[in-house]
């Protein structure tokens, strides 16, 4: 088997606890999105106003 494409897999038990990490994650992100665009509005700057808002609520 060729190294570069040999990649370990994931244990089955371990894979409902990465899901809901990753889930986490993607949905702290849209609600930063729709926060944000909802108090300041789709103006510019917004995208740095999302990550500023995500790396506070990612912080705890």
């Amino acid at each position: 088997m060729n190294q570069l494409y040999y990649f370990r897999k994931l244990p089955q038990k371990y894979t409902p606890y990465v899901f809901a990490f990753f889930m986490a994650g993607i949905m702290a992100f849209l609600m930063s999105m729709v926060i944000v665009a909802a108090n300041s509005g789709l103006h510019t700057g917004y995208l740095v106003r999302v990550l500023h808002a995500y790396s506070h609520s990612v912080a705890c």
